[in-house]
């Protein structure tokens, strides 16, 4: 969920991740994306990084196969769908308390959230597209929405006009 929630990564690219895929060094997941074969590079931010290590040091289970995620019951190997992760974030969104009824949930709404989590931080709708691997801009645009207190700052004073 932190790959998806905080570095805007889809699903099909969590599941196809890699252990090569991961620069600890460098702190950056460069993997070229499944959808748009697109090189991705991402910082490997310390939310993301310490729940991997976390994983992989207690979680993942003992295997040759180099899937970063690895199913918890044999045989261990990577995940072929991901309708399993979308069924947990849904999950975890109800335990949560988040009214889903009627909205998009799942892993994929865990990308409009960091889109708008990024515009709201300042960065430009292109830095947007980038870091979630759009091929266009107008890709991206329908993934932005903005919060009140953004709107209130792009808000232009209306000047007072006698008649």
């Amino acid at each position: 969920m932190c790959l998806t929630g905080l570095l805007g990564m889809r699903i099909g690219d969590v599941i196809d991740l890699r252990l090569g895929d991961i620069d600890w060094e460098a702190n950056r997941i460069m993997k070229a994306q499944c959808k748009t074969k697109k090189a991705l590079s991402l910082p490997l931010i310390d939310q993301v990084r310490e729940p991997l290590l976390d994983y992989l040091d207690k979680g993942r289970p003992e295997c040759d196969d180099d899937h970063v995620l690895i199913r918890a019951i044999a045989p261990y190997t990577g995940y072929a769908s991901y309708s399993t992760f979308t069924k947990t974030i849904t999950n975890h969104m109800i335990k949560a308390g988040v009214d889903i009824a009627g909205r998009h949930h799942g892993s994929h709404s865990l990308r409009h959230s960091t889109a708008s989590s990024l515009l709201a931080k300042g960065a430009t709708i292109e830095e947007v597209s980038e870091v979630l691997g759009h091929s266009s801009v107008d890709s991206t645009k329908v993934y932005l929405s903005l919060d009140a207190k953004t709107m209130r700052k792009l808000g232009l004073e209306v000047p007072h006009v006698e008649r």
